[in-house]
């Protein structure tokens, strides 16, 4: 970024992102991204990444410092990028996300499509001084095998932004099934969208 007043950049920035998988013998690596700025208008570090090893698959985000757009929240986020309104911001936002093989912790079984269960739980918190605005997010999701003939997966997310005195949630479900083997398999599905204000729960 120049200013237009001396030769030289008054501030400088970017981001990387990794676009698939980076497999090693133990474990991969999975939705890496950086973002980074430093200088006279902003100064942050953002942060996204995951790795799964076995049936296990953790993830998070990590926002700190001040940016004048949304892009490195997006980068990150876009949920969260997605309530928080018009920058400038100044704040942090931290994020961690696990699934977890709970047929395995919990009865010992080992996942095959025979019998498989797991379960998934995210939280995480922000802040910024402008507003201010303040909230979470929370994650929550299921996904499960059975006989090789049956499969689930459903997942809610719910993002609440306090703003002043008011604090709003807003967020999505997922829900879809395959019964049966394909061609002839059924296969329901279903989107919600969620939301919460004035002390109400509203699902479309």
């Amino acid at each position: 970024t120049f200013d237009g007043t001396k030769p030289f950049p008054v501030n400088l920035g970017g981001q990387m992102e990794l676009i698939g998988e980076l497999d090693y013998e133990e474990f991969t690596l999975h939705d890496l991204a950086v973002a980074l700025a430093f200088g006279k208008y902003e100064n942050y570090l953002a942060l996204r990444g995951g790795v799964k090893f076995n049936e296990y698959d953790f993830s998070g985000a990590l926002f700190v410092g001040r940016t004048c757009t949304l892009d490195p929240l997006t980068l990150i986020d876009p949920d969260v990028a997605g309530v928080l309104g018009k920058p400038p911001f100044t704040g942090a936002y931290c994020y961690a996300q696990g699934w977890l093989p709970i047929s395995e912790m919990v009865l010992g079984v080992p996942p095959s499509c025979m019998f498989d269960i797991s379960a998934g739980v995210g939280a995480g918190a922000f802040y910024f001084k402008e507003g201010p605005t303040y909230g979470g997010k929370i994650f929550l999701g299921v996904s499960g095998e059975l006989l090789c003939i049956a499969s689930i997966e459903g997942d809610v997310t719910m993002i609440g932004v306090k703003q002043g005195g008011t604090l709003n949630y807003s967020g999505h479900g997922h829900f879809e099934a395959e019964i049966g083997e394909c061609p002839f398999c059924l296969k329901p599905s279903k989107d919600v969208i969620i939301s919460y204000a004035n002390k109400h729960f509203h699902l479309q």
